[in-house]
C-alpha cells in the first residue's frame, strides 16, 4: 500500500498517510500536480514502547518522492517510571476486574453449589493468587505472569447414534 506526503512550499503539511479519497484514482504524476508526493519510509528493524521513544519524522523532500526517516531514542529515567507506573495502573485495574468476577461468580449460591468441587476449588485458588499479587516487586514487566482460572470443565461425552 503506497503512502503519500502532502507538499505545500516545500513543507509536508500531510503525511505519510493514505490519499484523500476524492484523489486516490489519480496517477502519480497528477498527484505531483497537486502536491502529493510518494513517501518511502525508513523505520527502525525494532522498537519497544516500554524502553524506547519514536521521535517525529524526518522529512527528505526529493523531486518525485519523500524520503521519511523514524528514528527513535531509548527513554529516560523518568519516561522509563511513568511507563513503569502505567502498566502496573492497568495490572491493578485487571485485578480488581478478575476479583469482581471472582465475588459474583462465587456469590451466586444457586449456581455455586452446582459446580464441582474441582471448580470450586480452581476458583478459590484464583481469588487468593489474585489478592496475593505483589506489584511492588515486579523485577521485570515484560516477565510478569498474571494468574489465570486452572480450570477446564468436562467435555461432553460424544453423540451416540
Amino acid at each position: 500500500m503506497k503512502l503519500y506526503c502532502k507538499i505545500e512550499n516545500d513543507v509536508v503539511t500531510y503525511g505519510p498517510g493514505l490519499l484523500p479519497l476524492d484523489i486516490a484514482t489519480k496517477s502519480d504524476f497528477d498527484l505531483l500536480e497537486l502536491g502529493w508526493k510518494v513517501a518511502d519510509r525508513i523505520v527502525p528493524d525494532t522498537f519497544d514502547d516500554i524502553t524506547e521513544v519514536m521521535l517525529p519524522p524526518e522529512f527528505d523532500i526529493l523531486p518525485y518522492k519523500v524520503i521519511v526517516t523514524f528514528t527513535k531514542r531509548a527513554k529516560t529515567a523518568e519516561e522509563l517510571a511513568e511507563k513503569r507506573a502505567e502498566i502496573i495502573m492497568s495490572m491493578q485495574a485487571a485485578q480488581t476486574q478478575a476479583l469482581a468476577a471472582c465475588e459474583t461468580i462465587m456469590a451466586e449460591n444457586s449456581t455455586w453449589i452446582k459446580r464441582s468441587q474441582e471448580e470450586r476449588t480452581a476458583w478459590e485458588t484464583y481469588k487468593q493468587e489474585l489478592l496475593a499479587l505483589d506489584f511492588t516487586n515486579i523485577s521485570d514487566i515484560r516477565t510478569f505472569v498474571f494468574p489465570s482460572l486452572k480450570y477446564s470443565p468436562p467435555l461432553p461425552p460424544p453423540p451416540q447414534g
